[in-house]
């Protein structure tokens, strides 16, 4: 979904939002038990819902920008061994409830949701007699220094959804000519 409208003068505003849910994600890999169910959704690296907004203000050539982001709370191990699931847990065909495969396998059993804040600022400088096109930047992603949840690393597979590490200042420069 995006938005975009003239405030009045030289203001701009300028608006997205991606949101996702996912309502099923599983996977059926066992020939044997073709029905039985690796549920991943809510699993590290599946949240149920993630989202993404970012606003835009400009005033002529400089534009202040922030995004958030969001990412749904998940298991800290296997859905299937906190939850019971309804599938095939034997060669018997018959739907049955599988038990859940292990309660007590973490004290903790998900790992929070998560904000990120994003900033940026930016001067574009159009045909200011030295080049066609100048745009100078500065910004911080994660300002409020949010860190990994405990027991992830961001570097694997699942985990790497979250920023590896805290506060990221930077600044740069792109030139056309």
């Amino acid at each position: 979904m995006g938005y975009r409208r003239n405030l009045g003068g030289d203001f701009k505003l300028s608006t997205r939002l991606i949101y996702s849910h996912q309502f099923t994600n599983s996977n059926f890999e066992n020939p044997v038990l073709p029905n039985y169910e690796n549920r991943l959704l809510e699993e590290l690296g599946d949240p149920k819902d993630e989202f993404r907004w970012n606003v835009d203000v400009t005033k002529g050539p400089f534009t202040l920008g922030y995004v958030m982001r969001y990412i749904g709370p998940m298991y800290t191990t296997t859905y299937e061994s906190f939850n019971a699931l309804p599938s095939a847990c034997t060669t018997n065909t018959t739907p049955q409830v599988c038990p859940p495969l292990n309660t007590d396998a973490f004290d903790t059993l998900k790992y929070p949701a998560v904000f990120y804040h994003n900033a940026r600022f930016e001067w574009k400088l159009d045909g200011a007699g030295f080049g066609k096109d100048f745009t100078f930047y500065v910004g911080v992603d994660n300002f409020t220094n949010k860190l990994l949840p405990f027991g992830t690393t961001a570097t694997g597979a699942g985990s790497s959804i979250y920023n590896i590490r805290g506060r990221n200042w930077y600044a740069g420069a792109i030139a056309r000519f």
